[in-house]
C-alpha cells in the first residue's frame, strides 16, 4: 500500500505531466538504420521519454546529435537507446540518430580457397575503410595450417610463420623464408573486433584459406 507522501507525489507527477508545455520535436536518421520515433513528434517540456536506434546489418549506430535553439538533455549520446528530456522549448528542436557503414575486407590478392599457391607468396587483404592499425595483432588475427588430404592431421598454429604488415587500408601476410611447405591448407581469420578509424567494428569475422603447392 502506498503511503500518504507517495500518493501525493504520484498525483503531483500526473498533474505536472498533464499541464506541461507541449513542444514539437523532429526526429531523423542518417542512412543505415531507423529510429523508434521519426518525423515531427509532440513531446512535453520536463517529461522524459526514450528513443531507440536500430542499425541495418552492414551498419552500426554512431551516436545522437541535437540541433535547434531549445535546451535538450540526453541520458547518453552513444547508446542506441537514450532518454530525452526537453528542458527548454523551442520550435526548431531536432534530434538525429547517426549510423556508420561497418568496415569489411573488400578485396584479397588471391581468391578464397585458392590451390597450388607458392609457399612464399604474400596475401594482401584490402579494407573498405581506413582501419585502426593498433587493432591488428595476435588477439584479432589467427593463422593455422593443416596437411591436405590427411584426415588425422592436426591443425597447427602458424601465426609466427608470417610477417604481418599493415597500412591504413591493407593487411599483408608474408610467409617467412622456409616457414611453409607444400601440401598445407593455411587458414586466416581476422576478427570482427578490428575497427575503422571511426571506431566501428566489422559485422563478422573474415575467414580465408588457401593451399600451398
Amino acid at each position: 500500500m502506498l503511503s500518504g507522501s507517495e500518493i501525493t507525489d504520484a498525483i503531483s507527477a500526473e498533474v505536472n505531466e498533464a499541464t506541461a508545455e507541449k513542444v514539437r520535436v523532429s526526429f531523423s536518421s542518417t542512412a543505415g538504420g531507423k529510429l523508434s520515433l521519426s518525423g515531427p513528434q509532440t513531446e512535453k517540456v520536463g517529461i522524459a521519454f526514450s528513443v531507440t536506434a536500430s542499425a541495418e546489418e552492414a551498419y552500426a549506430f554512431n551516436g545522437w546529435s541535437v540541433s535547434g535553439s531549445g535546451n535538450v538533455r540526453l541520458s547518453s549520446t552513444v547508446d542506441a537507446t537514450t532518454t530525452v528530456t526537453i528542458v527548454k522549448a523551442a520550435d526548431d528542436i531536432a534530434i538525429t540518430g547517426s549510423f556508420a557503414a561497418r568496415p569489411k575486407v573488400s578485396e584479397t590478392s588471391l581468391e578464397n580457397h585458392s590451390i597450388e599457391v607458392s609457399t612464399g607468396e604474400a596475401i594482401v587483404f584490402t579494407f573498405s575503410q581506413e582501419m585502426t592499425q593498433g587493432d591488428f595483432g595476435s588477439t584479432t588475427i589467427a593463422i593455422s595450417g593443416k596437411l591436405n588430404g590427411v584426415p588425422e592431421a592436426v591443425s597447427e598454429d602458424f601465426f609466427d610463420s608470417f610477417d604481418i604488415e599493415s597500412t591504413s587500408t591493407t593487411l599483408t601476410f608474408t610467409p617467412k623464408p622456409g616457414a611453409l611447405a607444400s601440401g598445407y591448407r593455411i587458414s586466416i581469420t581476422i576478427s570482427k573486433e578490428v575497427r575503422s578509424l571511426d571506431g566501428v567494428s566489422m559485422a563478422e569475422d573474415k575467414q580465408f584459406d588457401y593451399s600451398t603447392g
